[in-house]
């Protein structure tokens, strides 16, 4: 129900370096149902933070920690390598006990799993323990909360907490809510299926050997890392079997723990979203099996992989209706870019308005824009001084172009390069 006027304002304004955040009150709806929010309560959903939102009043939720979704996958892979390592020293008779008793004691199909179905089923069992491990530590934690930082000021605007005589974060409100952020989403589906592709169906080589290369961050073997990152087989494209993937990676993850209580008289939800969490775990986080080097950044959000979007916004858009909005109570975004001549004149205009309405219509709740060409980018590099005023949306924030370091202008650039030539 927004008006004509407003719609056509703020896409001429994103077309303009003016990011903002678009939003479907909508799809926020449907994701706070399933933690027990009434229909009145989501009409009326505060946001707040950078993306996220809450039932007016009624509700807070800690930012509680982070998941990286790709780490089963680089533990699986260094547990392989290890295999391999101790079966040649074995071949030699070099292995010391100490190497033998630092391995695993699982078994063999779970270090080398020999189909990929099995191997799936090994990274969720491990992703879900961590989980589980996080939830725990969690509930100890915050029972803590109210003791470690209370809220003065807060509860004292609470009524609830004033009525029950309690901090805001221990039971002051109706629903109190404990996030546990994702990060790396598309990092790990993207792996999970070169994996897939490499390993199972193509059989190029082993998982150990695969764990081996990644274990040298990739050195000796570029023009493998070249063909895993250039493979069509990524999230993001509007590729079917990567879609399935997707979704059965995100609802596997969500399902085991949204929902489920705290300690705190409330659920555990799940953000889609980590702001500069992407580049903070990138950093903590060996390579990666879809071409990505040690300590660079994984994915953003719930944006796909640099380079993984050949088909341009519109594949990009198509791969994100898998992913329901129920997963991400209290929220979740999608990070976008537009060339800008996609969206030039009157004609461009309306197609930016079918995108995002496109978007909204497939479930998606919120979008972070940013149109900027390539080469305007490159120009703002060489020539910062002439750009003073030129920003990008990095989260729930916009910071100026000229103050972001290199390596991260470099990421945005070959992104927008990416959905340029798709």
């Amino acid at each position: 129900n927004t008006p004509d006027e407003i719609w056509w304002k703020a896409l001429d304004m994103l077309r303009k370096h003016c990011p903002l955040c678009l939003m479907s009150e909508e799809n926020m709806a449907r994701s706070m149902k399933p933690v027990g929010l009434t229909d009145e309560e989501c009409r009326d959903l505060l946001i707040w933070g950078c993306f996220e939102y809450l039932p007016r009043g009624k509700g807070n939720c800690t930012s509680a920690t982070r998941i990286n979704l790709a780490q089963p996958v680089v533990e699986m892979l260094g547990n392989a390598q290890c295999t391999l390592h101790d079966a040649q020293c074995s071949a030699g008779g070099t292995r010391s006990r100490a190497s033998a008793d630092a391995l695993p004691r699982v078994p063999p199909e779970t270090l080398n799993p020999s189909t990929f179905d099995a191997f799936k089923a090994e990274y969720f069992r491990i992703l879900h323990e961590t989980t589980d491990r996080t939830v725990e530590l969690l509930r100890k934690a915050e029972a803590h909360l109210a003791e470690v930082n209370p809220a003065l000021m807060l509860s004292l605007a609470v009524p609830s907490a004033l009525e029950k005589g309690v901090d805001a974060f221990s039971l002051g409100y109706q629903y109190n809510f404990t996030a546990i952020s994702e990060v790396g989403f598309a990092t790990a589906v993207d792996s999970l299926l070169a994996i897939k592709e490499f390993v199972f169906d193509r059989k190029e080589l082993s998982l150990a050997e695969l764990g081996r290369i990644l274990a040298v961050d990739w050195e000796g073997h570029e023009e493998l890392r070249l063909r895993m990152k250039n493979s069509k087989l990524k999230w993001g494209c509007g590729n079917k079997e990567a879609d399935a993937l997707a979704k059965e990676v995100i609802e596997g993850f969500t399902s085991h723990f949204v929902g489920k209580p705290n300690s705190r008289g409330g659920l555990f939800v799940c953000y889609g979203l980590n702001s500069r969490g992407f580049i903070e775990h990138g950093r903590m986080t060996p390579a990666t099996p879809e071409g990505r080097k040690a300590g660079e950044p994984l994915s953003k959000n719930m944006a796909p992989s640099v380079g993984a979007e050949t088909e341009g916004i519109t594949g990009s858009i198509q791969s994100y209706a898998a992913i329901a909005p129920e997963n991400f109570p209290c929220g979740s975004i999608y990070d976008v870019m537009i060339h800008p001549s996609a969206v030039a004149g009157d004609k461009g205009l309306r197609v930016f308005r079918v995108l995002v309405e496109r978007f909204f219509a497939g479930g998606g709740v919120a979008m972070n824009i940013n149109i900027v060409s390539p080469e305007t980018l490159r120009d703002a590099q060489a020539h910062p001084d002439k750009y003073e005023n030129l920003q990008v949306r990095v989260a729930g924030w916009n910071i100026r172009w000229n103050d972001i370091p290199r390596r991260e202008q470099d990421d945005y650039i070959r992104r927008v390069e990416c959905v340029a030539q798709g």
